[in-house]
């Protein structure tokens, strides 16, 4: 193939996965009006472009029409299983199907895929895939069960709209049968809902939570499990479905491999092994996965071409010392990249490495190399056009940049200082040799780190500054620790001393990674900051002409001039980037969010100086899709002040959430402490306890001070109300917070007899510039004398769109109407972010009522 035509049909491919997922493909009257709008630009092309072209244009038109329909399809298999699953979405129901892949640990219990063959004794769709979960408390199922015919009881989640995911969609794993069981209904169809996630792309519509007494059953014969019913059919041979045999010897493979360490490891050090070495994340602490992500080899952690790199390296040793010949390496190396690549499970990463690794070594064997964009082009084809969904991956983008950084910008960085390094090398023989080898190793790291940082600051809120030096010393370290576990977990295989005695020195190994690397991330390198699609382009366009740069030489270049005022240019807009950034630190702005979490509460306050503060967290469900993903997004992984103003669960469910996933760290605790019985609550206290977090009862008159934000407690008084209309609303925690003369009144769910409480207390002291109406706006508060005495400029409600109880009240918003107070609704304006700075409070996303 013409070199010149690989890479624009990569790209062409890709375009028609985005445009078939997006529109639907030949199958939706949008996707087919788009698929017959390019048939007939191809055929204007073929005929009245000249004929060296024509067939150049139709090649691309084919792996555009080509992307259309895989996405198309990958579309319309989404939609049909989705729409199925629907009907039983919050339904207990019993399940019978295959065991897909062995169980994996999620939280305290069991998951794994289930291939659903009935449901309710009626056959369900081919093709159908649930995943399901087994709580706490539960024995894990047997690995030979995979490919095995189950029955399975349990609760249906997150089948509505295909944006759930697994294991964020689960309210607890002890609380599941009780948890809602209403979906909300898909305005416009499930097309207008449909995100790619990692559901989607490993073909799950559902998860069934198996609730505690339920059953799982392979023929009767678990032991731990109680049998509902008897199955008609008692063997897969009999019911004529037969499982994947290549895939069960893989997951069984992979189990053997995953018992050696397991055997032979402290449980920390086995999970931090299995981490790096086949990427089995789910025994790793989130503590841990945060120190990867902090100090910026969070790499290790994705199977990808420096595994592999890994896994080639210690074959091609070994055959090195039998006396095999490069020839017969090569053609030996088929089987090893495919068996790591179906140990690894394959994703993008992985396969893109494998691919690249097997055209390289075959390509200089016949000599005829590979030149590196055809290959970074190569493995994207064959990804896209197998697993088409693998576009909408993180993954598959953090994977080609970082390829793409290291056989694009090294070479061109290694050829601008390769006089540097010939210097060094002369001055002294063995230390220039040393030094030289060092700086080329942490080009290499730069080099992948320039690739992926715009889109790490994209996607996970914070880049890593020390990256660089910390992969000078982990990745050696880590390539260590993965080879010597692999020869452990191999030789563990055929002779189990051997294993033990070579996981005793990778246990020292893996310590002293832990060590080094919990030194870096806690080093203070890792920097916020969350880039948006137009800043992620321009790193790349600088990045790229800055290499040119270096390349051309501009400056002692005369006829390279114009070249030299374009990077003056770029350099200038840099500065002034860089200046209006630090004026923004000399006035810096509150940044205030209300999340959008239906009919319950959730407030985010980031405070200048780098403090964060967060008041309720909404529902678990609420929380999962509104909450998590902002501050996943913007790099929060820590909070210095969590306030919980009642303990009704639209308020508290996603606190108990976020304690419980332990994946941001919380300094302190304010409650107003006023008892309540429920689980949750319990649960909350429970968390609280078991971690020893700090945590403070509080009432009126307690203050707060986070940087130039100040806070005092308004409400409830020493001795809580009681005999009200509903005592736990009215003993809700009241702040008033001032942030540089910009009053903020938080009410939680106060009613009418909280409200003349504190009306007798402060009066017109309550004077506020930004009111949290109480109550979603019921008609039980946010009264006249309330809003009189408040006098807001702003009124922000916290409400469910079309909630059954009619929130916010017409009286409430008369009541604003008529104080001429602003109001901003997240049932019509989605989340609210406020930035507020002095005498100025601008509404940076939300919409009018």
């Amino acid at each position: 193939m013409n070199r010149n035509l690989l890479v624009p049909a990569t790209f062409a491919l890709g375009a028609g996965v985005l445009a078939g997922w997006s529109a639907g493909g030949p199958g939706g009257t949008a996707g087919f009006r788009l698929f017959l709008v390019f048939l007939g630009v191809g055929a204007g092309l073929f005929f009245f472009l000249p004929a060296g072209k024509r067939w150049r244009w139709l090649f691309l038109l084919c792996f555009f029409l080509s992307g259309l329909v895989r996405g198309a399809g990958a579309r319309r298999a989404s939609e049909r299983f989705l729409e199925y699953t629907r009907a039983f979405t919050g339904r207990t129901v019993t399940v019978l199907g295959w065991m897909a892949d062995l169980p994996a640990p999620w939280r305290e219990g069991w998951r794994f895929p289930l291939d659903v063959e009935m449901v309710e004794g009626e056959e369900a769709p081919a093709g159908l895939r649930w995943e399901v979960f087994l709580p706490g408390g539960e024995p894990s199922p047997r690995a030979d069960l995979l490919g095995q015919r189950l029955f399975v009881r349990g609760r249906v989640f997150g089948g509505s709209s295909g944006t759930a995911t697994p294991v964020e969609t689960i309210t607890s794993a002890k609380a599941v049968s009780s948890a809602k069981a209403g979906t909300p209904a898909l305005a416009g169809g499930l097309a207008a809902h449909l995100r790619v996630n990692r559901w989607t792309r490993e073909k799950i519509s559902a998860g069934l939570m198996v609730a505690t007494g339920g059953y799982l059953l392979d023929r009767g014969t678990e032991p731990g499990f109680r049998a509902a019913l008897e199955p008609t059919v008692t063997s897969w041979r009999q019911a004529g479905r037969r499982p994947n045999r290549a895939r069960m010897a893989i997951a069984a493979a992979r189990r053997r491999l995953l018992a050696v360490g397991e055997e032979t490891l402290p449980p920390e050090a086995a999970a931090l092994l299995h981490g790096m070495l086949l990427g089995v994340q789910e025994g790793l602490p989130e503590t841990t996965a945060g120190d990867f992500r902090r100090a910026g080899v969070a790499h290790l952690l994705s199977v990808s071409g420096l595994h592999l790199m890994f896994w080639l390296g210690l074959f091609w040793g070994l055959g090195k010392l039998l006396g095999f010949s490069e020839r017969w390496l090569a053609v030996l190396s088929l089987p090893v990249v495919l068996v790591f690549l179906l140990l690894a499970g394959a994703g993008a990463p992985a396969l893109r490495a494998g691919v690249m690794s097997l055209a390289g070594i075959f390509g200089r064997q016949w000599g005829r190399p590979v030149r590196r964009e055809k290959l970074l082009a190569l493995s994207a084809c064959l990804i896209l056009l197998l697993r088409p969904l693998e576009l909408f991956s993180r993954g598959f983008w953090l994977s080609f940049t970082a390829c793409g950084g290291l056989l694009f910008l090294l070479p061109a960085w290694e050829k601008a200082l390769a006089g540097e390094f010939t210097r060094a090398r002369a001055k002294a023989k063995y230390l220039g040799w040393v030094g030289a080898n060092v700086r080329k190793a942490f080009l290499v790291s730069l080099a992948a780190q320039a690739g992926t940082a715009p889109l790490c600051a994209r996607f996970f809120g914070g880049v890593t500054l020390l990256a660089p030096f910390a992969n000078l010393i982990l990745v050696p370290l880590g390539s260590a620790c993965i080879q010597l576990g692999l020869l452990a977990a191999l030789s563990g295989l055929v002779f189990f001393p051997a294993a033990r005695l070579l996981n005793a020195g990778n246990q020292v190994l893996l310590a002293l990674f832990q060590r080094v690397m919990v030194f870096f991330a806690e080093s203070g390198g890792y920097i916020r900051v969350v880039l948006p699609w137009p800043a992620v382009g321009g790193c790349y366009a600088l990045t790229a002409v800055f290499t040119w740069g270096l390349i051309r030489n501009p400056i002692n270049r005369r006829r390279r001039i114009p070249l030299f005022y374009l990077l003056v240019i770029i350099l200038a807009l840099v500065l002034a980037g860089l200046g209006w950034g630090l004026a923004q630190q000399f006035d810096p702005a509150l940044e205030m969010v209300l999340f959008d979490v239906g009919q319950g509460d959730a407030i985010f306050f980031a405070v200048p100086g780098g403090y964060f503060m967060m008041v309720d967290g909404g529902t678990a469900e609420g929380y999962r899709q509104g909450v998590r993903p902002y501050l996943h997004e913007h790099g929060i992984d820590r909070l210095d002040l969590l306030v919980l103003s009642h303990p009704h669960d639209d308020h508290l469910g996603g606190l108990v959430r976020m304690l419980e996933e332990d994946q941001v760290r919380v300094a302190h605790i304010l409650d107003s402490g006023y008892p309540h019985t429920t689980r949750n609550y319990s649960r909350f206290l429970e968390i609280i306890d078991e971690r020893e977090l700090p945590y403070t009862r509080v009432v009126r008159g307690t203050s707060l001070r986070l940087g130039e934000m100040r806070g005092i407690v308004l409400h409830p008084p020493a001795s809580h109300l009681s005999g009200t209309r509903s005592d736990v609303n009215n003993n809700s925690l009241v702040l008033l917070l001032d942030y540089k003369g910009t009053r903020i009144l938080l009410t939680g769910d106060i009613e009418e007899e909280a409200e003349e409480e504190l009306l007798a207390a402060y009066g017109h002291l309550l004077r506020a510039n930004i009111l949290k109406v109480a109550h979603h706006g019921g008609a039980t508060g946010t009264s006249w004398k309330l809003v009189s005495a408040t006098r807001p400029e702003l009124a922000v409600i916290s409400v469910g769109k079309n909630n059954r109880f009619g929130h916010p009240a017409p009286i409430v918003l008369e009541n604003l109407e008529q104080a001429g107070a602003a109001v901003r609704r997240t049932d019509t304006g989605g989340r609210l972010e406020l930035s507020i700075k002095r005498g100025r409070i601008a509404l940076k996303r939300g919409a009018r009522h």
